[in-house]
């Protein structure tokens, strides 16, 4: 077996297995300090990594915080100096509807210019290591295990050969409907799991914050009514295409930052129900996504 080689960067790491292959990029992968679990893509470095290990190349997994406040979001595009200092004392009031709007749009906030610039660099430098690659792209992210998603599995989005991608997509459905099938129970379990762990959660806080909870239990009553009706009308999980991301916010991050590159590039959104509990079939999936659009490629060059 080959060795990978480890090489760590400001905000994030690099592991390079040394053979021509894929990038696999983790942005989102590093610890959440405000919302463990919720607000970070979960697994995602595993997956990466593995993807490396299997098909050869190299997996970027970063290492800070997508927090604003503490650290970057990569996937979202650089504020101006003036931006970054005025929003900083929001943020640390952590007051979430007050940063909504600026967490949709920016990819930081700083205490002072020192920050701000050590930020900008960091931002640039991780951009770099993806414009530099002449092998397809990969970006691995989690998607939310809710209603709104099903019955998405996994949603590609992709940067090129879209028309091919989507022809890929059906093709996997076709190869991996078994699995889906198998796994369509465990999907359910988990999802009820989870809103019952949400439940309690608000039950043990109740004490203390009653109108909170009060506030928050016909929502998630209604969560778990709209998870039931969706799965009667749609009694399965797959692999969907453009469903629940159209891509259009990091597309202008491609543009600006990867204006020339003509390899594939696709945006994966993984449901937390395979990142958490089966990451080996994500990856498994992936891996002959990635194989199916490279012939794609192979052949629109020859």
């Amino acid at each position: 077996m080959h060795r990978t080689d480890f090489h760590i960067k400001k905000g994030y790491m690099i592991a390079n297995t040394g053979i021509e292959g894929p990038l696999f990029v983790a942005p989102h992968a590093a610890i959440a300090f405000y919302k463990p679990g919720d607000n970070q893509d979960l697994n995602t470095h595993h997956i990466a990594y593995k993807l490396a290990k299997s098909m050869g190349g190299k997996a970027i997994i970063t290492s800070v915080s997508r927090e604003r406040n503490v650290g970057i979001d990569y996937f979202r595009k650089t504020p101006t100096q003036k931006l970054a200092l005025e929003n900083y004392e929001v943020f640390g009031r952590d007051i979430s509807h007050l940063t909504s709007s600026y967490r949709r749009e920016f990819a930081w906030v700083a205490k002072d210019k020192k920050e701000h610039k050590s930020k900008q660099r960091i931002y640039s430098n991780f951009w770099r290591e993806i414009k530099i690659s002449k092998q397809p792209v990969v970006f691995v992210h989690r998607q939310y295990l809710n209603p709104i998603r099903h019955p998405s599995a996994i949603d590609v989005i992709p940067f090129n050969y879209e028309e091919e991608t989507r022809e890929i997509v059906n093709r996997l459905n076709e190869k991996y409907r078994k699995t889906f099938k198998r796994l369509f129970p465990v999907y359910i379990d988990a999802f009820n799991f989870k809103s019952k762990c949400i439940m309690m959660k608000l039950k043990l806080e109740e004490e203390n914050k009653k109108k909170l909870f009060r506030s928050r239990r016909p929502l998630l009553n209604k969560r778990v009514k709209r998870f039931t009706n969706k799965i009667k009308q749609e009694p399965f999980i797959e692999i969907t295409y453009k469903r629940n991301f159209t891509g259009e916010r990091p597309r202008k991050l491609m543009e600006k930052y990867l204006p020339e590159k003509t390899d594939p590039m696709v945006h994966c959104e993984i449901s937390e129900f395979l990142t958490r509990r089966f990451p080996s079939i994500a990856t498994y999936i992936l891996e002959d996504l990635i194989k199916m659009l490279s012939k794609e490629h192979k052949k629109s060059i020859a």
